[in-house]
């Protein structure tokens, strides 16, 4: 009986080692297994920003005329209330176009505009942007253009306005 029972225990022993052994395959089967999908996910996040097009500059993509800038004297700066311009895509169409106001104002979203199409912008200050004048005497305003096809800033040279 005695012996019996130190097989039947023996063999307990072996099967509870061996449960053992394959919970421990198993965990590391699992975390091995994630580990891959991470280096996959990452492999292929970096080979699809490397596939992605550069957009171009919006200074050489877009044409810009300025028009009408309100703002007050102050001293030798101007705090800029509003600007007027149109803006003309030259490098081809501009698809899902938006400007940004140079003082955390307005945000001017267009939709498509063909090459050569020239559009008239009005982006309002969210308060008003002191600018001192260049050395040519005008007021240079910084917008940000961005598009499918270009972005980056645009600097606007406008004459002082008239007091």
């Amino acid at each position: 009986m005695n012996r019996k029972f130190s097989i039947n225990r023996k063999e307990k022993i072996k099967k509870v080692r061996r449960t053992k052994s394959k919970r421990k395959t198993r965990v590391r089967i699992a975390v091995l297994s994630f580990f891959g999908v991470i280096l996959i996910v990452l492999v292929a996040s970096y080979f699809s920003q490397q596939s992605s097009p550069t957009k171009e500059p919006a200074h050489l993509y877009f044409e810009v005329e300025p028009g009408v800038l309100i703002g007050d004297l102050l001293g030798n700066t101007w705090a800029v209330h509003q600007i007027t311009f149109s803006i003309r895509p030259v490098g081809g169409d501009a698809n899902n176009l938006m400007i940004l106001s140079w003082a955390m104002g307005d945000t001017q979203e267009l939709e498509d505009i063909t090459q050569n199409q020239s559009v008239p912008v009005l982006l309002q200050a969210g308060s008003p942007d002191l600018i001192e004048p260049n050395e040519a005497g005008k007021i240079p305003v910084e917008i940000r253009v961005y598009s499918r096809e270009a972005e980056g800033t645009i600097t606007i040279e406008f004459p002082p306005p008239q007091t």
